[in-house]
């Protein structure tokens, strides 16, 4: 994309699970993303199962339950829509002072499919490429 080069942020495609986390290391790290990002498996099974192609806006509640599934994105992105989820999980339970990583979401009979490891995976560790990892924020 055009608009992509312009501000230096261009890539090939990542042929390696490991390719594919410096690709996303390198956008928190340009868009400064304050957010944890998740690098979905080489065999896309998080896409598959949240049918997120190209992309997807989720809420998952403190429960780890999905609270709103947004359209595909981008052209079907309801901002208020995802804003009113918000607002009404807020209201409903304020935020604990926990993080995410103290309780897992419980991911159902995919657990196994769409886990994440704790800890970003470095060069030393060995991650095959159907295991999914955080980037380094």
């Amino acid at each position: 994309m055009s608009s992509n080069t312009r501000v230096g942020i261009e890539f090939e495609q990542p042929k390696t699970f490991d390719e594919r986390i410096e690709v996303a290391s390198s956008c928190c790290a340009s868009l400064e993303f304050t957010m944890p990002l998740v690098v979905d498996t080489m065999k896309n099974r998080v896409e598959k199962a949240y049918s997120a192609f190209p992309d997807r806006l989720y809420i998952i509640d403190q429960e780890g339950r999905v609270a709103y599934k947004g359209g595909r994105g981008p052209f079907g992105y309801m901002p208020r829509e995802l804003e009113q989820t918000l607002v009404m999980l807020l209201i409903a339970e304020p935020p604990a002072l926990a993080t995410a990583a103290d309780e897992p979401v419980d991911q159902g009979s995919d657990a196994e499919d769409a886990e994440t490891p704790a800890e970003p995976a470095s060069e030393s560790d060995e991650v095959a490429d159907d295991t999914a990892a955080p980037a380094a924020e």
